[in-house]
């Protein structure tokens, strides 16, 4: 391709760019517009943390994830979310390693492909802050969780001009309470390796 030819692609794709008009947002919660939503899977991620012998925090990513969200702006704290993990979809970077992890002394994602988290109440903390909480259930066990939430916009996507809402939420979780013991006696009291860190991000758009 000429120089001649770069210039004129760059000039409409620049072109083609202006025609984005920038949307209004919001990022207060109780302004975000009812009703029900689904997950926007190409804006989502599902990361976890766990010590690695207190040197660091070992991440892994959970690649597929599902979720519906169920939003009221007159009473935000009656929002309800479903979300589904497919807990083979882990991606440590490291093949051999996300066997291990999703075998049975792991996740045993064989016996139990998924995990499902179920949130059914939340306390407004600030404008656009939150506490999400419901119940975990990973490898058949169910236990009750708390995310902190940060509600970051909404607004109508300029792309697909849907409307769309986003946040991140924030907890953790005991391993130990899903029977995910093993190596823990190995840390002892020389580092925590029985908390897992989770961070969620995504967008949602309405149905």
């Amino acid at each position: 391709m000429t120089i001649k030819s770069l210039l004129i692609a760059g000039c409409l794709g620049l072109s083609a760019c202006s025609t984005l008009t920038p949307v209004p947002k919001t990022t207060a919660a109780t302004a975000f517009t009812s009703g029900d939503y689904t997950l926007d899977k190409a804006h989502a991620a599902l990361l976890v943390r766990i010590s690695h012998f207190g040197v660091s925090s070992y991440v892994g990513r959970f690649n597929d994830i599902d979720a519906t969200l169920s939003f009221d702006e007159a009473n935000p704290a009656a929002a309800k979310m479903r979300a589904v993990v497919q807990t083979a979809s882990l991606d440590v970077n490291n093949s051999d390693f996300e066997k291990t992890l999703i075998g049975e002394e792991w996740l045993d994602s064989g016996a139990y492909p998924e995990a499902v988290l179920i949130i059914d109440s939340v306390v407004v903390t600030g404008s656009n802050t939150g506490t999400a909480s419901g119940q975990l259930t990973l490898r058949g066990v169910t236990n009750p969780v708390t995310f902190d939430v940060e509600f970051l916009a909404g607004l109508t996507n300029p792309l697909t001009r849907k409307y769309t809402v986003g946040f991140e939420a924030k907890g953790e979780i005991k391993r130990s309470d899903y029977g995910i013991d093993k190596l823990l006696s190995f840390a002892g009291d020389k580092f925590d390796f029985d908390t897992v860190k989770l961070e969620f991000n995504g967008e949602f758009q309405k149905q």
